[in-house]
């Protein structure tokens, strides 16, 4: 009689300790773990800069169907930095369930020189009819993007002629620990070689 009851409790007992295997077994088979990523091409922009703007880490885990949206999410996400021509995510399976994600990078022209030839009349017909140069103004406008590698722009300001100016600007997109605040620096002088002002005559008049 004994052994008639003890025969369904081991069955039970058996049926139980299978289960939790089985289960985990299924879950595992859906997860995938990131356990590297690897930043490819990228001669001037730093590392950090780039892996500000994945939306995961290592050793993150994620649901196997997800994994398309996150790297599309990482492309897209590095385009609108504005610092690539090309990007490409790709990921690499070490296993079924453990893979490193490649991300390869084509950086832009960071350099953007712009001359600068200005007239300082009311329209070019006007100033072509006695053709003074003392009216022009001429020079050199200089940006920097990407400056030193970390999203920084330089830029800076040359000219001559009727108006003189030299002027230099910095902007820092991240000045904090969480990369959220920025800081913008401007300093300009400028001088013109004519100084226009009106005198005006007032005549007052009294009667006796």
């Amino acid at each position: 009689m004994l052994s008639q009851l003890l025969k369904p409790l081991l069955l039970l007992l058996f049926f139980f300790k299978l289960c939790p295997i089985s289960f985990a077994q299924e879950d595992t088979s859906k997860i995938i773990i990131i356990k590297e990523f690897k930043i490819i091409g990228n001669k001037t922009t730093k590392e950090n800069i780039i892996s500000r703007e994945m939306p995961f880490m290592v050793n993150d885990t994620i649901v196997k169907t997800k994994l398309n949206d996150l790297l599309e999410r990482t492309k897209s996400n590095l385009f609108n930095t504005s610092l690539f021509n090309f990007v490409t995510v790709e990921p690499v399976y070490f296993d079924e369930n453990n893979i490193s994600v490649y991300i390869t990078v084509e950086e832009r022209w960071y350099w953007w020189p712009i001359p600068i030839f200005d007239i300082e009349e009311n329209n070019f017909n006007t100033w072509w009819v006695d053709k003074d140069f003392d009216k022009v103004n001429y020079g050199l406008f200089v940006a920097k993007e990407n400056f030193r590698g970390r999203k920084e722009t330089a830029m800076l300001l040359f000219q001559a002629g009727y108006t003189e100016k030299i002027g230099i600007k910095y902007i820092v997109p991240y000045v904090n620990k969480r990369k959220t605040n920025g800081l913008s620096i401007k300093l300009s002088y400028s001088r013109n070689h004519e100084v226009i002002f009106i005198v005006q005559k007032t005549i007052i008049s009294k009667k006796k």
